[in-house]
């Protein structure tokens, strides 16, 4: 059986789809994604360490030639992508990566706003980047020498809006695709779809292989515009309907947390727009159960 049409790209209130979007291989050096913030130990730093880094919003200057951090009660600061300061070496879980340090001015800026002692570092499409071989859950379904810049564990991650809305029926407090933050936003398709997708092209040239399901955590719980933890929501409800429960390696790989979503890495680069219609290479799943 060959590729069958799914879905559509659709609209992503985080913004990585967008009408004129880079290609794929070029998507992570155009985003925000090949910034991190590393702490006075050179460990790196998300909002799941630091909630108050969910209220700092990054956009870009028209020529893309610099990154504007911008919070409320501070003024926006703009950051170069040409970076010639010190390298700092950091992980992200138990993967090596690298980064040139962003100056002074950005630092203090940051640990200003969040509290704390904090270095934002960039990783230029000339550094390595982190072999996803190395790491230590799911190296084994990865290609020799895929590598990913500031991304977590895969290129991507692809979620529908399908997905969400079923989720919302289960729940008393309605949440968005903010408390998932994919980079692929996909619409016309049924709920939890995705999971079936082995491969999947978008548009006519951008191909996309399925690596794993999109382990969810505690950041999912967090209200997404306080930046701050009040509710148990949606992970209990995940837990009840989203787990992998068969095979021993899936256990491995997620253990008691649920999934939602599936991280996929680039086989083919191409441009991905909103509207583009989405084909995938189906595989039969049948170790998540309600």
């Amino acid at each position: 059986m060959g590729y069958v049409d799914v879905s559509t790209a659709g609209h992503n209130p985080l913004g990585p789809v967008r009408t004129e979007p880079p290609s794929c291989a070029l998507y992570a050096q155009q985003n925000d994604t090949c910034f991190l913030v590393v702490d006075e130990n050179n460990y790196y730093m998300s909002a799941k360490q630091v909630p108050k880094m969910i209220l700092i919003r990054t956009s870009f200057s028209e020529d893309r030639k610099n990154l504007i951090l911008s919070a409320d009660g501070k003024p926006d600061i703009s950051v170069s992508l040409k970076q010639e300061g010190e390298l700092i070496h950091s992980k992200i879980y138990a993967m090596g990566c690298s980064g040139i340090h962003c100056g002074d001015e950005v630092a203090t800026w940051l640990s200003e706003f969040l509290g704390g002692t904090y270095r934002l570092i960039y990783c230029s499409e000339e550094l390595p980047g982190k072999k996803l071989q190395e790491n230590p859950l799911v190296g084994h379904l990865m290609k020799k020498n895929e590598a990913t810049l500031f991304q977590d564990i895969a290129h991507f991650t692809l979620l529908s809006e399908a997905s969400v809305a079923d989720l919302n029926t289960r729940l008393e407090e309605q949440v968005t695709v903010k408390n998932f933050r994919p980079t692929i936003y996909v619409k016309d398709c049924s709920a939890f779809a995705e999971d079936f997708w082995k491969y999947v092209k978008i548009g006519f040239n951008a191909e996309l292989r399925f690596t794993f399901h999109t382990v969810r955590c505690k950041f999912t719980t967090m209200d997404q515009e306080t930046g701050t933890y009040h509710s148990d929501e949606p992970m209990k409800t995940l837990k009840e309907y989203r787990q992998c429960y068969d095979f021993a390696a899936d256990r491995k790989i997620y253990g008691d947390f649920p999934v939602m979503a599936s991280c996929m890495n680039t086989e083919t680069d191409g441009v991905i727009r909103v509207g583009d219609p989405v084909f995938a290479l189906l595989q039969y799943q049948e170790h998540i159960r309600e």
